[in-house]
């Protein structure tokens, strides 16, 4: 039987070749690149089988969901992802979506929130982990000076720590973006290799992604999380922050963190357990994958039929929306013609005060000229008065 490594062309983040990487350590050799987001589509030469372990994110193109025929696969460290524009959400876990995952028996989930999906749709599943905590402790190199590695932080966590530990040379690493689509494989696994050479050989490692600390899990190198609500979504980590150091952004920044930046604790070994269930796993299905063990095909025409609802579910989606649009739209046209209405009828009133401010200003005037001459009159009296013009009758 050949083997296939499941990867993301498409990503800029080294989080997922990471994943990736991980995988690729139990396979005996890599004969095909499955491209995560076309897994239906995979052919392989002659129809051979290929063996595959599906860790990782699934999926931002839920149309290309279940994987072909021609793949056997191992489902472990599995994360579904609820959301997406078409409003599919996790339709494409009914159906073929989902027996496809029951045939395996139980489904290993990397989070919790993923575990509860799918044991909302039936499907038998368990919390495994992700497969970052297999991750040999193969890369260590002799260091010059001691150093922090800081990972996807904010320019004042970078400050902090420089401030604090100033004893140390502190390298401001970034896991995404990166331009990956051009590197070939090898090139891109090279990359992955310097950063976990990096965090292995580090005094400490701050980060907000999860699949930096993970691995500084695996590899011993103590790791803080700081969870970021604005960055991600939490439930992602579900299950997994249990085993890691974790603090929001902004109680470290103000001192309040548990964890010590002057002597960072170690990491918890709560992981272990899992890490070696997943070796054990994944190791125990590479030795078995020659037999195919009576995988169920899909034929054409249920794929097909199952395609054909969910895009009739999409499409029922978005026609929803566009009522809702059409909907919103004649609101606003209501409001417009609302406002235009009472707008003629403010430029009349409007128009009414200024006549009737023009008139009181004009009123004004003649009261004030008629003072006037009541003023010249009292004056000329009184003068006529003062020079004895008046006669006692």
């Amino acid at each position: 039987m050949k083997f296939g490594l499941v990867v993301y062309p498409e990503t800029q983040n080294l989080g997922d070749d990471i994943q990736s990487y991980a995988a690729m350590q139990f396979l005996p050799r890599v004969d095909y690149y499955l491209d995560r987001e076309r897994l239906n589509f995979f052919q392989s030469e002659d129809g051979e089988k290929v063996a595959a372990i599906m860790n990782g994110w699934y999926m931002k193109n839920k149309f290309n969901w279940p994987p072909s025929n021609n793949i056997v696969p191992h489902y472990i460290s599995m994360h579904f992802n609820q959301e997406d524009y078409f409003g599919i959400n996790t339709s494409y876990l009914d159906g073929i979506g989902g027996e496809v995952l029951r045939e395996q028996g139980t489904v290993g989930c990397r989070d919790i929130e993923t575990m509860r999906l799918l044991q909302e749709k039936d499907i038998s599943s368990y919390f495994s982990g992700c497969l970052t905590l297999t991750l040999p402790r193969k890369f260590q190199v002799d260091v010059e000076a001691p150093y922090a590695c800081l990972v996807n932080v904010s320019d004042k966590v970078f400050e902090r720590v420089e401030k604090v530990r100033s004893d140390l040379k502190i390298h401001q690493l970034s896991q995404e973006p990166h331009q990956l689509q051009n590197l070939s494989w090898k090139e891109r696994f090279r990359k992955v290799e310097e950063y976990l050479t990096l965090y292995q050989n580090a005094t400490f490692v701050i980060t907000t992604k999860l699949h930096c600390a993970l691995p500084c899990l695996a590899l011993g190198t103590p790791v803080l999380l700081l969870e970021d609500s604005a960055l991600y979504d939490l439930r992602r980590f579900s299950g997994l922050d249990k085993f890691l150091h974790v603090s929001s952004t902004e109680s470290f920044l103000g001192g309040k963190s548990a964890w010590d930046l002057t002597i960072p604790p170690p990491n918890s070994k709560d992981y272990l357990p899992y890490r070696r269930a997943l070796i054990e796993s994944c190791t125990e299905f590479v030795q078995k994958c020659e037999d195919n063990g009576g995988k169920v095909e899909i034929s054409l025409e249920e794929r097909m039929r199952w395609l054909e609802q969910l895009l009739t579910g999409a499409q029922n989606v978005v026609n929803e929306k566009f009522a809702e649009l059409y909907r919103a739209l004649s609101e606003l046209q209501s409001g417009k013609d609302w406002l235009e209405k009472h707008s003629k009828e403010q430029e009349d009133w409007i128009g009414e005060l200024q006549r009737r401010k023009d008139w009181l200003e004009e009123q004004n005037m003649e009261k004030e000229k008629y003072i006037e001459q009541l003023v010249k009159k009292v004056e000329t009296l009184e003068s006529k008065k003062r020079n004895g013009l008046f006669k006692r009758g």
